[in-house]
């Protein structure tokens, strides 16, 4: 179940890079794998829960003001319930890393493709690597 998470996470980094949009679609289907992952090994609880409720909260607030897409923080979200929950203080720190090495490559690619540089930074790629990585361990 661990490869078609993956297979559908990168359907959504490039439809992120793309078209700057994460579909609700594809965000039922990582649901849908997530929990199928999840279910068996008993790693949805209460905590986990709270935790994406929370996500989704700052998420909508954010998005709001246009700080971070809708579909970022639904990933996000989604991904928190495969994490086992002694591993989602790891979240936030991959989360950061990750972030901090999307914006260098973008802004080097922008340097050679301008036209990159129009539409802000596509976080899904550092949101699957952070939650992959969180969820494999």
């Amino acid at each position: 179940m661990l490869i078609v998470i993956i297979v559908l996470l990168l359907w959504v980094i490039y439809t992120d890079i793309k078209n700057r949009q994460i579909l609700n679609s594809s965000l039922l289907a990582i649901l849908v794998s997530v929990i199928i992952y999840a279910y068996p090994r008993e790693i949805i609880n209460s905590y986990s829960f709270l935790w994406a409720i929370f996500v989704l909260f700052i998420g909508v607030f954010l998005s709001v003001f246009h700080v971070v897409g809708a579909g970022d923080s639904k990933l996000l979200a989604i991904l928190l319930f495969g994490i086992k929950p002694e591993n989602l203080i790891l979240v936030p720190f991959s989360l950061a890393i990750l972030i901090v090495i999307s914006i260098i490559i973008f802004r080097v690619v922008s340097m050679f493709k301008p036209e990159h540089s129009v539409r802000g930074l596509p976080l899904a790629p550092a949101i699957s690597l952070a939650g992959l990585l969180c969820i494999w361990l």
